[in-house]
């Protein structure tokens, strides 16, 4: 990737806030050698910005294609405060400035793009464990902070496959030998406990409430589940991923126990002790199911789901379960 100096356009703020810090936060350089960029509860700032030397999306390929993708740079964390003098975290996210007109017109495309951000950073081997919010407010803000060239490598217009990495999927502390229930349709192989690493293609985008339990306690009383659906490259394969996010404290080894996960062709019902049952329902055509839940009219493009290349990621210390097919 080449090396250039680039100034930064700013355009928007998209303000969000940390739900779950890193299993491992490193210092926040250069500002603090002692404070960490994502602690629990801190407020983070993503500025977006454009240059005319960031490559743009691919104007040949549509956008629910795997081989779209959209080329940023992403700067180290750095400190600042927000409005009552408490600490904030400031991350700048630069695009091709060919984005900015569509990001004007086309809210859905807006959010993917804020969203491309936040799963960046979470995607991060120095950030595994780091969940944002994905309750967004724009602040009548440009950007947060003064905006400074820099150097940078411009990535390239199209993403290059790169080698699956092992992750550690829960700490020693938080492993469990008995397995969650799992059912999967059409197909009697379990699903199996596994983690991957994965480049980040393109779009993740927050999803609607979960639908009411049927159990017999009141849904007032029980805690709502979200997911979001992304795709990435590993291996020279584009993988489907839906993360199931679930509320502090509430997936633990006793109520693994009692967890259920069943995975059909056109659905994924997931049932956790205390919270809703969150039940997607998956279009068979991405054209022309009415579009109650955005995201499932998304993964009806993944649709059906091969059952037999089914396989879940259990983070019980994290509180997120991710699907992958």
């Amino acid at each position: 990737m080449p090396i250039k100096t680039i100034t930064p356009k700013a355009h928007f703020v998209a303000k969000t806030t940390v739900v779950s810090p890193p299993a491992v936060e490193p210092a926040l350089l250069p500002t603090s050698t002692t404070a960490t960029p994502f602690p629990a509860s801190r407020k983070v700032f993503v500025n977006i910005a454009y240059s005319e030397h960031i490559p743009a999306p691919p104007n040949d390929v549509p956008l629910n294609h795997p081989a779209w993708n959209l080329p940023l740079i992403v700067s180290e964390p750095r400190l600042d405060k927000d409005k009552a003098g408490k600490d904030s975290t400031v991350v700048d996210a630069i695009f091709s400035n060919t984005v900015k007109t569509r990001v004007l017109t086309d809210p859905e495309f807006k959010l993917a793009v804020i969203e491309t951000v936040l799963q960046h950073l979470e995607s991060l081997p120095k950030h595994r464990g780091l969940i944002l919010s994905r309750q967004i407010s724009q602040p009548n803000i440009a950007s947060k902070g003064k905006l400074e060239p820099r150097k940078v490598n411009v990535p390239d217009p199209t993403p290059k496959a790169s080698p699956s990495k092992s992750e550690i999927v829960t700490s020693a502390n938080a492993a469990s030998s008995t397995a969650p229930k799992s059912i999967l349709k059409n197909s009697a192989a379990p699903l199996q406990n596994s983690a991957a690493s994965s480049k980040p293609l393109i779009e993740e985008i927050s999803s609607s409430e979960a639908p009411a339990s049927k159990e017999d306690v009141p849904a007032a009383a029980l805690q709502k589940l979200t997911y979001t659906y992304h795709r990435a490259l590993t291996d020279e394969k584009v993988q489907n991923i839906v993360t199931i996010r679930l509320p502090q404290g509430v997936l633990t080894n006793e109520t693994l126990k009692h967890t259920t996960l069943d995975v059909e062709p056109h659905r994924i019902i997931f049932a956790l002790p205390g919270c809703q049952t969150l039940d997607i329902t998956i279009p068979m055509s991405s054209g022309k199911a009415p579009a109650k839940d955005p995201i499932a009219m998304q993964l009806a493009r993944a649709a059906p789901i091969d059952i037999q290349a089914v396989r879940a990621e259990w983070r019980v210390r994290d509180g997120v379960v991710r699907v992958i097919f």
